[in-house]
């Protein structure tokens, strides 16, 4: 409750209940991957880049065809 007076949590919310990730029979760290993964925080160079990390090459390191982002590294790559 203390950090929502310094910190804006409304970027945070998202459409959707993920509440239930939360409720599954799964190892501690794989639910906050899935969290993670739904929210879009993984860290993919697209979603570095639009933090203002610089990343140089923005194709993603395995198949070198796509931009690096959350869809293509978890459902397109060709090379995973």
């Amino acid at each position: 409750f203390i950090m929502q007076k310094f910190v804006d949590t409304e970027s945070l919310n998202k459409n959707g209940e993920l509440s239930m990730i939360w409720k599954l029979d799964i190892p501690p760290c794989v639910k906050l991957f899935l969290w993670r993964l739904c929210r879009d925080c993984i860290h993919t160079k697209s979603n570095m880049r639009s933090c203002d990390v610089e990343c140089s090459i923005m194709m993603c390191p395995i198949c070198e065809e796509q931009m690096e982002n959350t869809f293509h590294t978890f459902v397109t790559c060709v090379g995973r």
